[in-house]
């Protein structure tokens, strides 16, 4: 086998337990600590670990030179932080009453150790991409540094969230984060006592990615994880509006998610996304010498399989010192169409695969979808509305005859057709308070599920319509949006 996989499997005993765990060589033994204590509850710094040459495993180890082979057997002395139960006889899920058999079925939720909900929430929302955790395990972390080690700690998270039903204690994750990013452990006081502020979701969730990209070295020739699931590229042109003769010039910028903007006139996300691709900036004239306004265009040149939105609902109030909430309700829709906002060259590709599946022909007024009267909103300027009202309608997107059986590299966007499989929402009106939860669909069962801290419960597809403002800041309010591209080659 490769060096980049390079793995031993060995047996730690511990008190009458026995844990049979994969070992990566070239990864830092707190990867390794990880592992153990989502399985013991042990915490890293009270894990003693022997059988190894020299006696005690020491943190900063390597793996190689400590020759561990394949079936070793180390042993574990640590207490858990679990207070451990009497021991009680084993419960089936088939005898408990069908209350506690629900709960037992659901994926667990996270433990709050004390406003960290921002950050239950994001691993919960890129826990709805699965494809991330199954990209990532097959990666490496060579560098032996704090972000590699809190990059490996949120991917043994993942893996403890698909096979546990019980909440799990994200504690060691945490601290690994706070290592990476020191301004999530600002504190306040509360009576006598200093707790964690609550902070800002979005943030936690371009840090975590960012830091990902960062760490991981994936297998010989095969892109990063991230790119590969969520990286976009977007085309932009600037033309200079106070030289009209000076040439427009253009550049290509890779993005992790794009930003609804809001104002008076955005209903609806697809107006929102427009208002932040396309605006006025100042930059410097090179035909005047001096600073000048330019327009600024941007299309979509490359479609990521996972698209994130944000909605820019928090904004700078200098008269209170603090982020502020914009509670205007916006819409987003189940089914999220994109080719309206695609350039040229990927709306012939995208168009040649929707005539194939949806037997649509070129832009003609008729082939729009017609939504209800209300759905386009009057203040809207013209050429966004049709792409608004083809959206919402579910028609729009007609099942495609089995005919169309297409081969596609996997993790491609083909059609510009998303559909919608989390929402982080925040209630409250500033950024670093209030309460952020995230409601996702369980990949395996397609049921819509509420991830709030450590209760999990199933709810139905249409709460998720109500998370669009109309509810005002005392209600969920959709903060991030992750749509996955729809799939082509498997349509029913």
């Amino acid at each position: 086998s490769s060096m980049e996989t390079d793995t031993r499997k060995v047996i730690v005993k511990w008190g009458k337990q026995k844990f049979e765990v994969e070992l990566c060589m070239n990864e830092p033994v707190l990867t390794f600590k990880e592992q153990l204590y989502s399985l013991s509850s042990v915490p890293p710094e009270r894990q003693k670990i022997m059988g190894v040459k020299g006696g005690q495993l020491k943190d900063d180890a390597k793996w190689e030179q400590l020759g561990i082979k394949d079936g070793q057997m180390l042993m574990m002395v640590g207490s858990s932080e679990v207070v451990q139960a009497p021991t009680e006889k084993t419960k089936f899920i088939e005898d408990l009453p069908a209350s506690a058999q629900q709960v037992a079925l659901y994926p667990p939720g996270m433990k709050n150790l004390g406003n960290t909900c921002y950050m239950n929430a994001t691993v919960q929302f890129l826990k709805a991409a699965p494809e991330l955790l199954t990209q990532l395990t097959k990666c490496t972390l060579p560098q032996q540094d704090a972000e590699s080690a809190m990059v490996g700690s949120f991917r043994s998270l993942l893996q403890t969230l698909n096979n546990s039903h019980q909440t799990v204690l994200p504690a060691s994750f945490y601290m690994l984060l706070l290592s990476v990013y020191p301004q999530f452990g600002e504190a306040q006081e509360k009576g006598q006592h200093t707790v964690a502020k609550q902070q800002d979701a979005e943030e936690c969730y371009t840090n975590l990615v960012t830091s990902i990209m960062r760490s991981i070295r994936p297998p010989t020739n095969e892109p990063n994880p991230i790119k590969l699931l969520f990286e976009g590229e977007l085309l932009t042109t600037y033309q200079c509006e106070e030289a009209p003769s000076e040439p427009s010039s253009t550049a290509r910028d890779v993005f992790y998610k794009l930003s609804c903007n809001i104002d008076a006139n955005v209903t609806h996300v697809v107006n929102g996304l427009n208002l932040s691709l396309n605006g006025q900036i100042e930059k410097n004239s090179p035909s005047l010498g001096r600073s000048a306004t330019y327009r600024k265009t941007q299309q979509v040149s490359r479609l990521p399989y996972y698209l994130t939105v944000q909605f820019v609902r928090f904004f700078w109030k200098a008269s209170i010192g603090k982020k502020s909430k914009i509670v205007k309700p916006v819409a987003f829709p189940r089914l999220l169409d994109l080719y309206e906002l695609c350039a040229p060259d990927l709306k012939t590709k995208l168009l040649e695969t929707r005539r194939r599946l949806f037997g649509e022909e070129d832009e003609k007024p008729e082939d729009k979808a017609a939504a209800p009267a209300a759905a386009t909103p009057a203040a809207a300027p013209e050429k966004q509305t049709p792409a608004s009202e083809k959206m919402d309608v579910d028609a729009a997107v007609p099942a495609a005859s089995p005919a169309a059986e297409v081969v596609e590299p996997a993790f491609t966007n083909t059609t510009g057709q998303y559909e919608l499989v989390a929402v982080l929402s925040h209630k409250g009106m500033e950024s670093d308070g209030g309460h952020y939860v995230c409601w996702a669909k369980d990949p395996a069962t397609g049921q819509w599920l509420l991830y709030d801290d450590d209760k999990v419960r199933p709810i139905d597809e249409s709460e998720i319509a109500k998370l669009d403002g109309k509810g005002g800041g005392d209600w969920h309010c959709a903060y991030m949006c992750l749509y996955r591209s729809v799939k082509t080659s498997k349509r029913e």
